[in-house]
């Protein structure tokens, strides 16, 4: 019952985010037009960093910005040091979504190219991705969701985030040589 309540909660979040936002421009552009790139990611595995920082590099000659949703309270996660910019749990209310600077300050950017690099659905991210001003948006394949990506990559069972990154700058390319 209280998934169902969280779920119509977050639903209506989500709705009148995307209607507050409107209309935005989503196109692909030229490789010679791209400036900025971001990257959203659930940090809570640290070796999702190590992908996904290797993939950021990748794309050094544009202006990447990485945010990071780490699934624990600063209480479990104690004075470890992060090397990125990232919100924790404590800035996600009980419906999933999530608020505080950083997020604010990376939804109101309007990036070229959005890249959701999470292998499993997440609704904090997926409230994120919708909300952004991103011109192109890519992540991977989830049912019903088509309308918050511009190109959604499928995987097999068993593929892991590399496995994503792989696709996903071989699409690219594919899209803007």
């Amino acid at each position: 019952m209280f998934k169902r309540i969280q779920a119509y909660f977050y639903n209506q979040a989500l709705q009148a985010a995307v209607k507050k936002i409107g209309k935005i421009e989503r196109t692909k552009l030229p490789n010679n037009q791209i400036k900025t790139i971001g990257i959203l990611f659930n940090a809570s595995e640290e070796f999702n960093f190590t992908a996904v920082d290797h993939f950021a590099a990748k794309y050094s000659a544009y202006q990447v910005e990485l945010l990071g949703y780490i699934n624990r309270s600063k209480k479990k996660l104690g004075a470890k040091s992060i090397p990125f910019s990232c919100f924790l749990q404590d800035d996600v209310n009980w419906y999933n979504v999530p608020s505080g600077m950083k997020v604010e300050q990376f939804t109101a950017k309007k990036f070229d190219i959005l890249i959701h690099l999470t292998i499993t659905e997440d609704p904090v991210i997926e409230y994120i991705m919708a909300t952004t001003k991103a011109r192109f948006r890519v992540g991977f394949f989830q049912p019903n969701k088509e309308a918050l990506y511009d190109l959604m990559i499928t995987s097999k069972e068993g593929d892991k985030l590399q496995d994503l990154c792989n696709q996903i700058e071989h699409y690219l390319q594919l899209i803007n040589p």
